[in-house]
């Protein structure tokens, strides 16, 4: 039979079975045809499914229809398991053959012969079959608890797919009123992460045995509210971690509660091993939804940019996730195994701006984790960056991945010569956004010791305030070096101090050699030394790409290998004069390094060029210009920007529901009213500044209480507005043909921004 053709016969045996089942006396209550099944294989859809209890995925006997009795047999095994079943049925062109699991295989315990091919005898054949079914699911049935860990996962993911339509709704409504965290988070996104951590809590919470037995889906928050303070102190904050998440509805709550009382029955808690098998076999699916797929089970129990191979005793001091659903996973993994927790966990560190780092720490490099958009809603993560390190300007590039900004604050928040241990992506070193990282060095303190490991991380410790030795290490070698012996201007420089042949590195520290600064401009000399294959390598360590053709070489990468003059200008010479062959440039390139033959630099697999970015379209490419500098300059915010400027004002609070209308004006003195009816009668300096505020709601504004400093700081804010208009009138004028359409653009690009006109303001 085709595949269409079983398609049609199976949903025709299905509506004979709701007939039977509606009309007869049978334990079950409905037929399903193809439902996802998780099973140790992989997702399965069964043709078809007799259920006992769907919600409970309590099944009577499932349904193959194989083109042989004995075709795909560990496949129907794998889904009976799944299903907590002992037997499966097979279906095929002359008889029906029910199979009983086994260790040793599937074995055949009854046939029945079809007889004839007309609607009768499938009619009476499906007949025969439920009949068989019925004392198979009382004399099969697998005891509660004995059911394998792909019973639970099944179980706890039909409830989050029951949930996750109602949830989407609730989150569609919350994002429209929560402009930051709608900014870089979808609906659905966020829907699953609300699911998820729901589901998290209520699975740890059980575990603990902490929630009580009488429980009505309308008490299940506050529930896990009241049962927190029975949980052990360590997993206490987990439950209050992470991004504020909307209410779970009702129709949620309701499955919630069934799983809780199905895993009771089950004794869930009472089996470890199956326990820790239900959470390595839902994560990796939960990741994929949660769009975080890339880790893999073994990294449980560490932190998520931990080495993987580091024994799970060894625990950072600080864990930290900007989910809650990974910190309550992890959390519960340690709690099924009885491993050890991290001291501190954190699930949003931005927020946290009074914890220092006190000891070791490891950071998060996230694997498999949304970058960032580019778009200029990014911006509150930069705020909050500078909010802690005023005077710095952070140039993040469209891509960066939002572990990197927890990076930053990090280092922000250690003091100078505190140990702190940085772990993330060896590739990271060739990307333009690490500079950053870099850069915050010199403030706070130098690498001492940067460790690659085999599998492309990048360990890297620091813990002293000036350049001195740094420790470079290999799986197989070590090496050391000063600060200054290496180029400043790329952190990829540390790559090629690891990886480049020890005879290379010789002749830059003796001088034949040196460093690109990033500022030459190719000539004809240095275009036939870069045609090398010394060059090539280096170039490929250094960004991560391969090297382009000559006429598509407009300058050279900071900290590429370069011959000095001398070299270049034979070289140069010979290539005006048509004698330069690449044998040649090869024996002169090793005359002047000393050497007999060039050494060969290995670059490892996971250092292998990456794929070209796809073009741009002009309008794609503007938009990511006036994004960036956004991102750059970042975007003022009244009056907060300006407050924290001015530390020593005294400030009165409005607490206001926006928007704000002016009722009256009458000798200076101005009437307001917001819309949850509350008035206020200032001057028209604070009724201004209250109204270029944009509080959320119900927020309380601070301002000044004298007139002049609230005008002083309008003014500053006016100075801003002026500055952020003319780069970005640069930035649309080197896009746009004309000036008319770049006045358009650039207008509709700061109705984005939400923030007046420069002109809207007074000037003083």
């Amino acid at each position: 039979m085709q595949k269409n053709d079983l398609k049609k016969f199976a949903d025709q045996l299905a509506r004979w079975a709701r007939e039977m089942i509606e009309c007869g006396r049978t334990p079950f209550r409905m037929v399903e045809s193809e439902p996802r099944i998780g099973t140790r294989l992989g997702d399965l859809f069964p043709p078809l499914v007799f259920w006992i209890n769907r919600q409970s995925l309590q099944a009577a006997g499932i349904v193959f229809f194989p083109q042989k009795a004995d075709d795909g047999l560990m496949e129907c095994d794998a889904c009976a398991e799944a299903l907590g079943l002992e037997h499966f049925v097979t279906w095929t062109t002359d008889r029906v053959t029910i199979w009983q699991r086994s260790a040793g295989g599937p074995l055949s315990t009854k046939e029945f012969p079809i007889k004839g091919d007309d609607v009768a005898a499938f009619h009476q054949q499906l007949h025969s079959l439920m009949n068989e079914l019925k004392v198979l699911a009382v004399t099969g049935a697998v005891p509660p608890r004995n059911l394998p860990a792909d019973y639970v996962v099944n179980l706890c993911r039909n409830c989050l797919e029951a949930g996750i339509p109602s949830i989407q709704k609730n989150c569609r409504q919350y994002l429209m009123q929560q402009e930051e965290i709608g900014c870089w988070i979808d609906s659905e996104q966020l829907a699953w992460h609300t699911a998820g951590t729901g589901l998290m809590r209520l699975l740890l919470l059980h575990w603990h045995d902490t929630l009580p037995s009488q429980l009505h889906p309308e008490r299940l928050e506050r529930a896990f509210e009241l049962s927190r303070s029975q949980l052990p102190k360590h997993l206490r904050p987990l439950l209050d971690q992470g991004l504020p998440l909307p209410e779970l509805p009702h129709s949620f709550r309701v499955p919630l509660l069934g799983l809780h009382h199905r895993l009771e029955q089950l004794s869930w808690r009472k089996n470890p091993e199956r326990a820790t098998q239900t959470l390595e076999k839902i994560w990796p699916w939960l990741l994929e939804r949660l769009g975080m797929q890339g880790l893999e089970p073994e990294w449980f129990g560490a932190d998520l940019c931990k080495d993987p191979t580091l024994p799970f005793s060894y625990m950072p001091a600080r864990e930290i996730s900007c989910w809650p659903t990974s910190l309550l996973m992890r959390a519960l993994w340690r709690e099924t195994r009885e491993e050890g927790h991290p001291s501190y966990q954190l699930a949003q560190p931005m927020d946290d701006l009074a914890v220092t780092v006190e000891e070791s720490l490891c950071l998060p490099a996230e694997q498999g984790g949304r970058p960032l958009s580019g778009r200029p809603s990014q911006a509150p993560w930069l705020d909050r960056l500078r909010h802690h390190w005023p005077q710095r300007r952070f140039d993040l590039p469209s891509g960066t991945p939002a572990g990197l900004f927890q990076v930053l604050h990090w280092q922000g928040q250690a003091g100078v010569a505190q140990p702190v241990e940085i772990v993330f992506p060896a590739t990271w070193l060739q990307r333009s956004f690490i500079r950053e990282m870099a850069r915050s060095w010199a403030q706070t303190s130098f690498p001492t010791e940067v460790r690659f490991t085999e599998e492309g991380r990048c360990h890297c410790r620091t813990n002293v305030p000036d350049p001195s030795q740094v420790t470079l290490k290999l799986p197989d070698e070590e090496r050391r070096f000063d600060w200054v012996d290496l180029p400043s201007a790329t952190p990829a420089a540390l790559l090629l101090a690891a990886l480049a042949p020890l005879p290379l590195l010789n002749t830059i520290h003796q001088g034949r050699l040196y460093w690109a600064s990033g500022e030459e401009l190719p000539s004809p000399g240095l275009l036939r030394y870069l045609e090398t294959p010394l060059a090539a390598d280096c170039w490929q360590l250094l960004t991560g790409k391969p090297i382009p053709s000559p006429s598509d070489i407009q300058r050279v990468p900071a900290g590429l290998p370069l011959p000095r003059e001398g070299l270049l200008k034979l070289l140069e010479r010979e290539t005006l004069e048509g004698e330069s062959s690449a044998d040649r440039v090869l024996q002169h390139l090793c005359d002047w390094l000393q050497w007999e033959t060039l050494p060969t630099l290995s670059i490892p697999a996971w250092l292998q060029p990456t794929r070209a970015e796809p073009s741009r379209t002009p309008k794609v490419a503007l938009e990511e210009a006036l994004h960036q500098t956004i991102r750059t300059l970042g975007q003022p915010r009244f009056p907060d920007t300006y407050l924290y400027r001015k530390p020593e004002l005294r400030l009165r609070g409005y607490r206001i529901t926006p928007p704000l209308q002016v009722r009256e004006s009458f000798f200076g003195q101005v009437d307001l009213e917001d819309a949850a009816g509350r008035r206020f009668q200032v001057d028209e300096a604070t009724a201004m500044a209250l109204q270029l505020a944009t509080p959320s709601d119900d927020e309380e504004v601070q301002l000044p209480t004298d007139s002049e400093q609230v005008l002083s700081l309008i003014n500053d804010y006016r100075q801003d507005l002026v500055q952020l208009w003319q780069q970005l009138e640069q930035v649309v004028s080197a896009h746009c043909s004309g000036p008319r359409q770049a006045e358009r653009r650039l207008r509709a690009f700061w109705e984005e921004l939400s923030v007046p006109l420069p002109e809207d303001l007074p000037a003083r």
